[in-house]
């Protein structure tokens, strides 16, 4: 996919922005700009405000134990910005209608000249909600659409790489001399840009690049978006690619952790609460935050958000701590092996040209600037399989980056901690996070780079999906959900026992009647008569599991049942070689 910066627009605002905008300064890039962030006294840090993002700045490098060093690689792993909800989801309050801008551009290349021709795409099509003909959201936008708060948090990122590595506000050369990134003169060679098939990723890494790369953008015309299928792409978090993965979560729901956690007095108290006040259930976590980080209106019930992420007080930091707390024990549960097999493919890829260019010596070329546009759950896997991960959620717009640099250049590195010629410095949200990695040495903010290359590696061969354990079936989220609400009310409940007890009499009756040979043989037929080896040519006498969508449909037979406890004795993989790292080599 080729991607020209043919939106003038853009271009010629961030070309002004470049000369005139002091690095402490606001970087403006909407009208609109403003009036966000008004209505409530208090954000929560996912929201990435403007103030948060303006915090976020690469730190110099302060440590010397690496001696004299010269910067030769940057990748950044991104979260794309600010988006509307990703599902029609209400928590509380209807839906108000959501205007976008212009999503993305089809263009066409003018024979005359340079210029491009551009065309918006606004989601205001198939208007009929009152035939259920309609978009998902009211009003111009796609669910999960890239907002102009979005925008603005891609082109503050791509200005604090600017400042960082290329030039500072005099546009003779990074803030700090050591940081200097070799970008070289071709761009299309120079930076390598992945992103999966998604208009906010996609155009969150454009924007970030426009901002970053400035007029030696505009002067080179380009650069090639690498991307893959959306369905089939590893940025993500595709379970249905790896059953494996859901393996992992079933085998997660049945901990001892999840369930203590899960029933809890808290946690029945806040289904209630969401199912009564609130008026709906499940995961409502993404609806909070659009919400909120939108300045739309919430529920007077959970407006009361004060600051404080842990507060017992705040309803609506409880709720969202509740739904968050759940997908950030999944991703550590079992030593991260959800974060690790989730991750690798993509870890592989992220490792491929800085473990080619260390082990040359620095002799092989790549790219010194790589970025991966991608989600909140391509952050926070990457983070746990390290064992890096705080349990915070990743904000919008959040950047992962890691530093190559080549040290020694002096001879006075400290051989007591540096082994190799190249270290590493990893940066999250404008914190240096280096020293937190296994083996690193505390308070340095470089680390030698045969740690990076233990921390991140994944040989893709390896890659085991297939599921160990049958599906259960009596324990998955909607059943955990849908038992919560029932033991919530007394109505529900009593209705329920009323259900069961009207299904058992009935079932009785039928099946009495079926081998008292009262129903015709024809409706035996079609629903299997007894003795029958195989239906629709399935057999059917021995137990079977679905193996996901990799299965393509088909059962399986042969596998035990999925263990019931975490007990300390127990780990499923102990068997298998797929997460135990032997060496350092890609393949």
């Amino acid at each position: 996919m080729q991607w020209n910066s043919g939106n003038r627009r853009i271009t010629v605002l961030l070309l002004l922005l470049f000369l005139h905008t002091p690095s402490h300064a606001q970087v403006v890039f909407s009208a609109n700009a403003e009036s966000w962030y008004q209505r409530y006294s208090h954000y929560p840090p996912q929201c990435s405000t403007t103030a948060q993002m303006q915090n976020r700045t690469i730190p110099p490098l302060t440590t010397v134990g690496h001696g004299e060093s010269r910067l030769q690689h940057v990748t950044v792993i991104l979260r794309h910005g600010a988006r509307t909800p990703v599902h029609n989801q209400t928590c509380g309050v209807p839906l108000e209608p959501w205007t976008c801008p212009p999503s993305t551009y089809l263009a066409a290349d003018r024979a005359t000249d340079d210029e491009w021709l551009t065309f918006p795409q606004i989601y205001d099509a198939l208007q009929f909600p009152q035939y259920n003909l309609s978009n998902i959201l009211p009003g111009t936008c796609q669910i999960g659409q890239l907002l102009e708060q979005g925008m603005q948090q891609q082109l503050t990122n791509g200005l604090h790489l600017r400042r960082a590595y290329i030039h500072s506000d005099d546009e003779d050369g990074p803030s700090h001399k050591n940081l200097h990134l070799p970008l070289g003169g071709s761009l299309d060679k120079a930076v390598y840009f992945r992103s999966d098939d998604e208009q906010r990723t996609l155009q969150s890494g454009q924007l970030l690049l426009q901002a970053m790369l400035g007029k030696e953008l505009e002067q080179s015309g380009g650069l090639t978006i690498h991307t893959a299928d959306y369905t089939r792409d590893i940025v993500g978090d595709h379970e249905a690619l790896c059953p494996r993965l859901a393996e992992f979560r079933e085998r997660f729901y049945r901990t001892r952790d999840f369930r203590i956690f899960n029933e809890s007095d808290d946690a029945k108290e806040l289904r209630q609460f969401q199912q009564e006040v609130l008026g709906s259930t499940g995961d409502i976590s993404d609806c909070l935050l659009t919400t909120i980080c939108s300045d739309r209106e919430l529920h007077p019930k959970i407006n009361d958000y004060d600051g404080d992420q842990n507060s017992e007080t705040s309803m609506f930091s409880r709720l969202l701590r509740f739904y968050v707390q759940q997908r950030t024990m999944l991703a550590t549960f079992d030593f991260a092996e959800y974060s690790k097999l989730v991750s690798g493919p993509l870890r592989a890829e992220i490792m491929k040209n800085i473990q080619t260019f260390v082990e040359s010596g620095g002799e092989t070329y790549v790219p010194p600037f790589a970025l991966f546009s991608g989600h909140d759950s391509t952050i926070m896997a990457i983070l746990a399989s390290m064992d890096m991960f705080d349990e915070q959620w990743p904000t919008y717009a959040s950047m992962l980056i890691i530093e190559i640099h080549e040290i020694n250049l002096d001879g006075r590195k400290d051989p007591a901690l540096y082994t190799s010629d190249f270290g590493f410095r990893m940066i999250y949200d404008g914190k240096v996070i280096t020293d937190q990695m296994k083996g690193c040495p505390s308070g340095q903010e470089i680390c030698d780079s045969t740690k990076l290359l233990e921390a991140m590696y994944y040989d893709v061969k390896t890659r085991n999906c297939e599921r160990l354990y049958a599906i259960p079936v009596e324990f998955t989220p909607a059943v955990t959900q849908a038992t919560a609400i029932l033991v919530s009310s007394r109505s529900a409940f009593g209705g329920f026992l009323l259900l069961v007890f009207f299904g058992m009499t009935l079932g009785g009756l039928f099946t009495y009647l079926y081998f008292a040979h009262w129903v015709p043989l024809n409706l035996q037929r079609k629903m299997g008569a007894p003795g029958r080896a195989e239906m629709d040519g399935i057999m059917v006498e021995e137990p079977v599991c679905y193996g996901g969508d990799a299965d393509d449909g088909k059962r399986r037979s042969g596998h035990t049942a999925l263990p019931t406890d975490d007990s300390e004795n127990f780990t499923i993989d102990d068997e298998d070689d797929d997460f135990v790292i032997t060496n350092t080599q890609l393949t």
